[in-house]
């Protein structure tokens, strides 16, 4: 600590350490990588089953991350696509049933 009257952020004296702490801050962070970077893997989407499946993979691969507001707004926008489908898989499910008691079947 200094004999300062000031602390590190307002202290007139070590504005050039500040400009230098911002500076390795913005590249400590600068650059980095989520995971593997190049070729994904290919995936066939035959059905709302497949969908989930990506997702659910995906919400995996988020809910690894560190905590943050980025995070949290990445689990709840996959999670209510994910409940968005259970529902119309439900709905497709009980169509289809109603339509096979009508004798409609597909």
């Amino acid at each position: 600590m200094t004999d300062s009257d000031y602390c590190f952020m307002h202290d007139p004296a070590l504005a050039e350490e500040r400009k230098e702490a911002r500076a390795r801050g913005g590249r400590a962070r600068h650059g980095r990588k989520i995971g593997p970077v190049g070729e994904g893997e290919y995936v066939e989407i035959r059905d709302l089953g497949d969908v989930l499946r990506v997702l659910a993979s995906e919400l995996n691969a988020v809910l690894s991350l560190e905590k943050s507001i980025s995070r949290a707004r990445a689990v709840g926008y996959l999670a209510g696509i994910m409940a968005n489908i259970y529902q119309a898989s439900e709905l497709e499910q009980r169509l289809a049933a109603l339509e096979a008691q009508a004798g409609m079947g597909r």
